[in-house]
Parts: structure tokens; C-alpha cells; sequence
């Protein structure tokens, strides 16, 4: 089938991509123009493993192409998908204003009487569905229906949770639309894929309370890691048996400093702004949110508290993305105990294997080494913020031998608390 996205971020890049891989014909498109450019030559603008492999096996083969958004190709698409970003507000709301701008160029370039199907995979608040259907049922001439299409990707494995989806969402009451979109997912279903069939409002929905359950774990367990070292449990136990429970399940159950990203601190914030938009509160997400800020600042307290007073500390920081597989620094809880750290009895360096040109770009007075070794180099602090698999193969001789000092804050628990105690180290994990 041919499909257009408009879009070329995370969601729409990773989309575009995997449904050429399904077998259709696909167009990727975006109003920024460099952006566009760069990828025609070959340079994918994010990190997602695999994806650029992807990316160039599909233009090969000619099923993926990318262009400026384009009337052509809009009107010639048997669905169009907008996956473009619907960031957090100065409030704490969803700023549909990109979504909308996206919408209006859309309805310019369709043709009088022309049927289409606009699929929404940007995370958007409950009804935009139907306000976006408004939005062309003024004009009685044009035949546009819209459909909720979700997205549950996490970066990092976003392609395998394309390919290999839990669920696929589809939020439409329009037969003929619903049709298409069976078409397009056909071969997933065939492989046995779920395909979740409801309304527009309820797939909207449905986005923004998964994403709140899951953060709501990931708080969970951090403030009950905290419970493990005043009590003297181990965190390592105590998640393996929660999550065998099968109605807990194991996932989200890592301890460390927090959840960060581009979506679930903005989803929760706008949950929580729609609940009291319709006269209702969600209170145990506003507590989520509460818990999730106080950590970074708890963590950077931690460390703060243990520097020698008098002198200066050297303190190396590894991992600024909000967590390994990605280049995304987003509301990274790693960014936020940094700028804790930024003060005049501390010198820092930073670094990250993959999300160093993001850091620089937004922070450029913060010293970043690109070698794992250099930075550590002289260091009397070490603190882990992202779980890269480097940071945890790193021979711990040689560690010892670069840092000035040997204390550790291993903030994902990353190294083995009696290894590290064993090799000297005077070593911090959590919930350990």
C-alpha cells in the first residue's frame, strides 16, 4: 500500500521505516528541509539501533523514500500518518500547535471530494480526534476521516517493539477506515499480533494511562530501593519476587535515578492537566511526579554529601541519556542532578558513548571527553547515570589505576556491590 508520515523524529522516522520493511511503499516527510537532506544522504538525525541499517536497505530497494511535505504525494497515499511532536506546554499541557499547523497544510493541499484517511500516532489529549475531525468536516466537499493510532515504542528497542508489538491500537468507528489500517498491519496480524479495535477516545487515552502505569513503577521501586538500605534488604531480591508475579511482571523494576525522556514527563503532566480539565483528579500520578523530581534531587544531595571539604573534586560523570539505546537527553534524570553539581568546589567532566553531541549542544560550558578512559582519567568521584554496557564491562584494575580517588555512585547498579568493596572501591549503589 502507499503510506505517507509526516514526521521524521523518533516515531515517525522508526514508522516510515518499519512499514517499508512490512512490504509498502512508503514517503517520510517533513517541513524541515536540512533535515531532510541529511537523511537523503545518508546521515539518520537520531540514534536507534539498527535503524540506520533499515533506513538504507528500504531506499535501496525503493519501498522508502523521503521528501518536504508534499500535496502529491498526500493525495496519492491511501493513509497518511502524522507522528509530528507534541511537546509539554509552559503549563504543564500538550502544545497542539505543530500537530494543527500540520493539519491545516494537509487540508490546503487536498483536492475537493478526495477520501483520505489521516492516522494520528502523536500522543495527544482526549477528543483531538474529534477536533481534528471538525477541522475538515466545515468543508462538506472533503471526505477525511481520522483515526487514533497509538504509539508504544521506547527508544532503544523501538524497532523490535514495532516488529514484535504487545498491541496494536486502533481508534476508529469508520468501517472503511478501519479496513485500511487492517491492510497495512496484515502482515503483523498474520504473525499473531494482538490488533486492539475501540474508539478514538479511548485509544487517546489509553496512551497517556500505560504510560503513567509504567512510570508509576519505575517510582515504586526507587522509593522502595530507598526502604532497602535503611532496612538492610536487597533491592536485587525483593524486584525478583515481585516480578514473578505474573500480574506485576518484571519489566520496570530497575532502580536509579528516576524516569526521564520524551514522553512519560510530559504524558503524566498532561494526564494530570486533563483529569482537572474534566473536574477530576488523578492523584496518584501528581504523587508519581512528585516523587520522580525529589529523586534527582535526593541523588545529587547523596553525592554532595560525601565531597571533601576544602578542595576542590574532580567528579566524572557517565551517561547523560535518559537511559542506554538512545541519544535522547530529554528530561534525562542525568541532566538534572547535573546542573546540582555545578558549583565551585566541583570540576566536572562528562561522558556519554552516544549522546555527547545532544549535550553539548544544550550545555557548552560543561567539559565532555568522548573516551570512556580520558574522562575518567584524575577523577576522585565516579557517578553512573545511564546503564551503558561499557560503563559495566570497564576492567576494574584499570579503573582504579585513572581515578585519583575510589568512590563510586553506581546509580543503576550497574557493577556487583561485593566486587567493587572487594577491589577496593568505597562504593554507593541503591537498594543494596
Amino acid at each position: 500500500m502507499k503510506i505517507s508520515v509526516i514526521g521524521s523524529g523518533y516515531v515517525g522516522l522508526v514508522t516510515a521505516t518499519c512499514f517499508a520493511d512490512l512490504g509498502h511503499q512508503v514517503v517520510c516527510m517533513d517541513n524541515q528541509e536540512d533535515k531532510i537532506e541529511k537523511i537523503n544522504k545518508g546521515l539518520t538525525p537520531i540514534y536507534e539501533e539498527n535503524l540506520d541499517e533499515l533506513i538504507k536497505k528500504n531506499i535501496s530497494k525503493g519501498s522508502l523514500n523521503f521528501s518536504l511535505v508534499n500535496g502529491d504525494i498526500i493525495e496519492k497515499s491511501e493513509a497518511v500518518f502524522i507522528a509530528v511532536g507534541t511537546p509539554m506546554d509552559a503549563n504543564g499541557n500538550t502544545d497542539l500547535e505543530i500537530l494543527k499547523t500540520c493539519i491545516k497544510d494537509i487540508k490546503v493541499h487536498l483536492e475537493k471530494g478526495i477520501e483520505k484517511v489521516l492516522v494520528i500516532k502523536s500522543t495527544v489529549p482526549v477528543g483531538t480526534c474529534d477536533e481534528i475531525k471538525l477541522m475538515f468536516n466545515n468543508d462538506k466537499q472533503t471526505k477525511v476521516d481520522i483515526v487514533s493510532n497509538p504509539e508504544f515504542l521506547r527508544e532503544g528497542s523501538a524497532i523490535q517493539d514495532f516488529m514484535c508489538p504487545d498491541r496494536i491500537v486502533i481508534g476508529s468507528d469508520n468501517q472503511k477506515s478501519i479496513k485500511i489500517l487492517k491492510n497495512i498491519y496484515n502482515k503483523l496480524a498474520d504473525l499473531g499480533y494482538k490488533i486492539i479495535y475501540t474508539n478514538t477516545k479511548s485509544a487517546e487515552l489509553a496512551k497517556y494511562a500505560a504510560n503513567s502505569f509504567l512510570a508509576m513503577k519505575v517510582s515504586f521501586i526507587n522509593e522502595i530501593s530507598d526502604l532497602c538500605e535503611t532496612t538492610g534488604a536487597d533491592i536485587d531480591e525483593v524486584k525478583n519476587i515481585i516480578g514473578s508475579d505474573k500480574r506485576i511482571g518484571e519489566k520496570f523494576l530497575q532502580p536509579g535515578p528516576g524516569y526521564g525522556g520524551s514522553c512519560f514527563p510530559k504524558d503524566l503532566s498532561s494526564l494530570v492537566n486533563l483529569a482537572k480539565s474534566n473536574d477530576n483528579r488523578i492523584e496518584i500520578v501528581e504523587q508519581v511526579i512528585a516523587s520522580n523530581d525529589y529523586r534527582k534531587s535526593k541523588l545529587a544531595n547523596r553525592i554532595t554529601s560525601k565531597l571533601n571539604q576544602g578542595r576542590v573534586s574532580n567528579i566524572t560523570i557517565l551517561g547523560v541519556s535518559f537511559k542506554a539505546g538512545t541519544d535522547d537527553i530529554r528530561d534525562s534524570p542525568a541532566i538534572q542532578i547535573i546542573k546540582k553539581l555545578i558549583r565551585d568546589d566541583i570540576k566536572l567532566v562528562v561522558h556519554d558513548p552516544m549522546a555527547l553531541a545532544n549535550f553539548n549542544e544544550s550545555y557548552p560550558n560543561i567539559k565532555t571527553i568522548s573516551s570512556l578512559l580520558k574522562a575518567i582519567e584524575g577523577a576522585d568521584i565516579l557517578v553512573v547515570l545511564t546503564e551503558w554496557p561499557e560503563f559495566a564491562n570497564i576492567s576494574l584494575s584499570r579503573l582504579s589505576e585513572l581515578m585519583r580517588g575510589n568512590k563510586i555512585f553506581d546509580f543503576r547498579n550497574i557493577f556487583s556491590k561485593d566486587v567493587m568493596i572487594k577491589n577496593g572501591f568505597d562504593y554507593e549503589c541503591l537498594g543494596r
